[in-house]
C-alpha cells in the first residue's frame, strides 16, 4: 500500500485520489451552476436542449408544471412528461423569461 504525506498528514494514495476528486467533482458542480446562471441571463453561449432541461430541473429554475394548462403530474419512476419551451420559438434564445415548460398536450396543440 502507497502512502504519502497531504498537508502534514500520511494518509494512502486511495484517499488522497478520493479527496481530490470530491474537490473536482463540487468545483464542477460550481462551474456548471455559473454557466447555467450565465446563460439564462445571456452571458454565456446556448447548450443543447437535454442539457439545458437537465439544468432548469436541477436547479429548480422553472416551476415544474405545464405553463398553459398547470399539468404537474409525476410518472412512477420520478419523470415529468413536460419539454422546454421557447416563448419566441428561437431555440439559442434561452434567457430565463423565454423559457417555460409544456406539456405534451399543449405542445402539441401549440405545434411546437
Amino acid at each position: 500500500m502507497h502512502h504519502m504525506v497531504h498537508d502534514g498528514e500520511i494518509t494512502t494514495l486511495y484517499d488522497f485520489m478520493k479527496a481530490k476528486s470530491k474537490e473536482h467533482e463540487h468545483k464542477r458542480n460550481r462551474d456548471i451552476a455559473n454557466n447555467h446562471d450565465k446563460v439564462l441571463t445571456g452571458a454565456a453561449k446556448p447548450v443543447s436542449i437535454p442539457t439545458l432541461e437537465r439544468r432548469l430541473i436541477a436547479h429548480g429554475t422553472l416551476p415544474m408544471c405545464c405553463s398553459e394548462c398547470g399539468y404537474d403530474f409525476v410518472r412512477s419512476d420520478g419523470s415529468m412528461p413536460l419539454k422546454v419551451d421557447f416563448i419566441d420559438g428561437d431555440k439559442k434564445n434561452q434567457l430565463k423569461n423565454n423559457l417555460r415548460w409544456l406539456c405534451f398536450n399543449c405542445a402539441f396543440i401549440q405545434g411546437r
